[in-house]
C-alpha cells in the first residue's frame, strides 16, 4: 500500500480515496504540474500475474479508447516493476457517487435533476456502443459526480475494468477484463442474459441504467435487489418488479416509461440503445416546453437530386450505382446497393433516406458504418463522404438541388441576403425559427452567437435533436472557434463529434439534421 508522500513516476500520493477487491485509488498530484488526479494501483498480490497486469492495462486502454465529456479520462500509465506496482492515472473527480448522492437526498431528484443525472450518462455509454465497447458494469458507485460554482451536477462514468470490445471480439483480440473470482459485473445490475452468460451486447447496459435510474426515480429502491445473491439472481430471471410509479407516487410519466423500457426482460422488446432512451426522457421536457408559434405548412418534399455511390479503389474496379428512390439500403445482397460477401458487412447494414434537409445515413449493423472515419448511428450526408460498411469503402455524391420548391414561382426573385462580410454563419432557412432570407447570414464576432432550440438564443433553431443551447460561435483573437454546450446530440465537424474546435473557411457544422456553414472573411 502506498503511504502519502510515496511518489512513482511524476505522481506524489496524497491519500486514499477508495478501492476495491483488485485495485486501490488514490489521490496524486503532479509533481511538475501541481494539478490533483486519481492513481489506480492494482492489488500488490495480483501484479506479478501476467495476465492479471495485461487486463489492468487493458481496462485503461479500453477508457482511452471511449474519450466523452461523461467518461472519466486515463491520461497515463504507470508501471514500476521493481517495486511491484502498476497503475492508471486519471481525471481526479472531487465528490460522491450517484450511490452516495441517493443516500443522503430526501426523497427521489425532480425531473430537471434526474435528467441532468442521468442523459450525460446515456451519452457517454451510446458513444462508447459507437466504438464498439460495452461496459458491462454500469451501477450507481461507477458514476461519479461534481459541482460546479453554480452549483450544477455533472455526472462522470468510470470503471471499464470488465468492459468488453465488441469489434475484437469478432476477431478473437478482446482482451478479457475480468475479476480473478471470475464474476463479470454487479449481480444486481445484470441482464437476465447477461445472467446466462450470452454475447455481449450494448442492451446489458441499457438494462442496468434501467436499474440506475429506477433506483433513482425512487429515491433508493432496487427494482431486484434481495438479501442473498442467488434471490437477486433469481428476481432478474422472473422478470417481475413494480412499477417505479407504485414505489413513487408522482413520478414524471416519461421517465417511468423510459425506465420500463430499459428494463424489458426480452432485449427483443427493450429499448434498442441509450439514445432512445435519452428521447423518451426527453419527451417530457418537449411536453412542458411552451407551444410553438404556428408556422406556414412545409413546402412540398423536393424531389431526389442525382445521387450515386461508388467504391473505392482502382478505376477499372470501381463499381457505382445511382440512387433513385427516396429509401436505398447498403448490404450484402436482395438490397439497392447490393455490395456482395465483404468481410463484416450484413445483409442491411445501413439505409440512406432523403428527407426535406437532404441526405441522412442511418446505421442498421452490430458491426457499425463509420462516416469520414467516425462511427455513427445517424448522420446528414454531403457530397465527398466517404462510408465504410464492413470492410467496403464507399463514396457518396450528392448534387444540389437548385430547383425552387413548387409553391415559389419560378420566376419569383428569392430575398437577397444580408449585406453581411467577414467572418458570418450561413444557415438554410428551413432549420430556422423566423422568416426572413435563405439562407440566414449571422455575423460572428466577440460576442458569442449561441445556437440552440432556445428562443433566447442568437439562432433558434427548428430542428428537434438540437439542445435548448446546443453550442456557442465565436471570435477569439485571430481565430473562430466552435464550442459545444454539454449538447445531446452533439456538434459534428468533419464526420466528428467536437466539443470544442477552430473553424476553417469552408467548415460545415452539423446539429441534428440542420448544417451550419462558416465563412471566413
Amino acid at each position: 500500500m502506498l503511504e502519502p508522500g510515496d511518489q512513482i513516476h511524476h505522481y506524489i500520493v496524497e491519500a486514499r480515496v477508495g478501492g476495491g477487491g483488485t485495485a486501490s485509488v488514490y489521490r496524486v498530484r503532479h509533481a511538475i504540474l501541481q494539478h490533483a488526479l486519481a492513481l489506480k494501483i492494482l492489488d500488490p498480490d495480483l501484479v506479478d500475474r501476467p495476465d492479471m497486469r495485461r487486463r489492468f492495462l487493458a481496462e485503461g486502454r479500453i477508457q482511452a479508447r471511449v474519450r466523452h465529456p461523461a467518461i472519466v479520462m486515463v491520461t497515463d500509465a504507470v508501471v514500476d516493476a521493481p517495486r511491484r506496482l502498476a497503475g492508471l492515472v486519471m481525471e481526479y473527480v472531487e465528490g460522491p457517487n450517484l450511490a452516495e448522492l441517493v443516500a443522503r437526498m430526501k426523497g427521489p431528484p425532480d425531473a430537471a435533476l434526474f435528467r441532468a443525472l442521468v442523459i450525460p450518462i446515456l451519452e457517454a455509454l451510446h458513444h462508447g456502443h459507437q466504438e464498439g465497447v460495452v461496459h458491462r458494469d454500469v451501477k450507481p458507485s461507477n458514476i461519479l459526480l461534481s459541482r460546479d460554482a453554480a452549483g450544477v451536477w455533472h455526472p462522470r462514468l468510470v470503471d471499464f475494468g470488465i468492459a468488453h470490445v465488441l469489434e475484437e471480439a469478432r476477431l478473437g483480440e478482446t482482451p478479457r477484463v475480468t475479476e480473478p473470482d471470475g464474476h463479470l459485473g454487479t449481480p444486481a445490475f445484470m441482464a437476465p442474459e447477461q445472467i446466462d452468460g450470452g454475447v455481449p451486447s450494448p442492451l446489458w447496459d441499457v438494462f442496468a441504467m434501467g436499474c440506475v435510474m429506477y433506483e433513482l426515480a425512487t429515491g433508493g429502491v432496487h427494482p431486484f435487489e434481495r438479501p442473498t445473491v442467488t434471490e437477486t439472481l433469481a428476481a432478474i430471471g422472473r422478470g417481475t418488479k413494480l412499477a417505479p410509479s407504485a414505489v413513487h407516487d408522482g413520478l414524471d410519466a416519461a421517465i417511468e416509461d423510459a425506465i420500463l423500457a430499459a428494463l424489458e426482460h426480452d432485449p427483443a422488446a427493450r429499448a434498442r440503445s441509450c439514445m432512445e432512451l435519452i428521447e423518451r426522457l426527453d419527451a417530457s421536457r418537449r411536453a412542458l416546453a411552451p407551444a410553438p408559434v404556428p408556422r406556414e405548412p412545409a413546402p412540398p418534399t423536393r424531389p431526389v437530386p442525382p445521387t450515386f455511390i461508388e467504391t473505392t479503389g482502382s478505376p477499372h474496379q470501381r463499381k457505382a450505382w445511382r440512387l433513385t428512390g427516396a429509401e436505398v439500403r447498403i448490404g450484402r445482397q436482395d438490397v439497392e446497393v447490393a455490395l456482395g460477401p465483404v468481410a463484416e458487412l450484413e445483409n442491411v447494414h445501413c439505409v440512406l433516406r432523403w428527407t426535406p434537409a437532404g441526405w441522412v445515413l442511418e446505421n442498421l449493423a452490430d458491426a457499425g458504418t463509420r462516416v469520414n472515419g467516425a462511427r455513427v448511428t445517424r448522420i446528414p450526408l454531403e457530397d465527398g463522404d466517404l462510408l465504410r460498411v464492413g470492410h467496403q469503402v464507399l463514396k457518396f455524391h450528392t448534387t444540389p438541388d437548385n430547383a425552387p420548391p413548387p409553391s415559389v414561382p419560378a420566376t419569383a426573385p428569392k430575398p437577397a441576403p444580408a449585406a453581411i462580410t467577414g467572418p458570418r454563419l450561413e444557415i438554410a432557412r428551413r432549420h430556422v425559427v423566423g422568416d426572413g432570407p435563405d439562407p440566414l447570414v449571422v455575423p460572428v464576432g466577440p460576442t458569442p452567437v449561441v445556437l440552440g432550440r432556445d428562443p433566447g438564443c442568437s439562432v433558434q433553431l427548428d430542428e428537434p435533436l438540437a439542445s435548448p443551447k446546443h453550442c456557442r460561435i465565436v471570435l477569439q483573437g485571430l481565430d473562430v472557434v466552435v464550442e459545444d454546450l454539454s449538447s445531446h446530440s452533439g456538434t459534428w465537424v468533419d464526420g466528428q463529434r467536437v466539443r470544442f474546435r477552430k473553424l476553417r473557411e469552408g467548415t460545415t457544422l452539423v446539429i441534428g439534421e440542420a448544417k451550419v456553414r462558416y465563412r471566413g472573411r
